[in-house]
């Protein structure tokens, strides 16, 4: 369960959310209302991704927990927030997965196409 300190954690949380989904058990995240205001609402964000790609979420008020399973090729919506659309491109190396509206990766991280791309090739070696 993740709910202490979570201020260390709040933009990390969509990374780990698939983590979450690929791991044994459920994960939990709570007093992680914060992720309500960012650059989308990355709770709702996180869950309905999570969802579409076949994983068990369940949302709350202040967090969200995860039931470990298979992700599923889905398509997912960023809605414009980089950690959302970088975070799905990392699941779509386990299940193949199209992310919508992923220019505004640029913002934070312009490199990240170029580090994926060459990740991809290690993994189809």
């Amino acid at each position: 369960m993740v709910e202490d300190n979570i201020s260390w954690l709040i933009d990390e949380l969509p990374v780990l959310s698939i983590a979450f989904a690929c791991a044994e058990g459920t994960s939990i995240v709570k007093n992680a209302q914060e992720l309500r205001v960012k650059e989308s609402d990355r709770i709702s964000t996180v869950v309905n991704g999570l969802v579409s790609c076949g994983i068990e979420v369940q949302e709350y008020k202040d967090g969200y927990s995860v039931k470990g399973g298979v992700l599923k090729s889905a398509t997912v919506d960023s809605y414009g927030d980089h950690r959302i659309a970088m975070s799905f491109m990392i699941a779509g190396l386990r299940c193949g997965m199209c992310v919508t509206d992923i220019d505004c990766v640029n913002t934070s991280f312009p490199n990240f196409f170029e580090i994926l791309q060459q990740i991809t090739k290690i993994k189809n070696k």
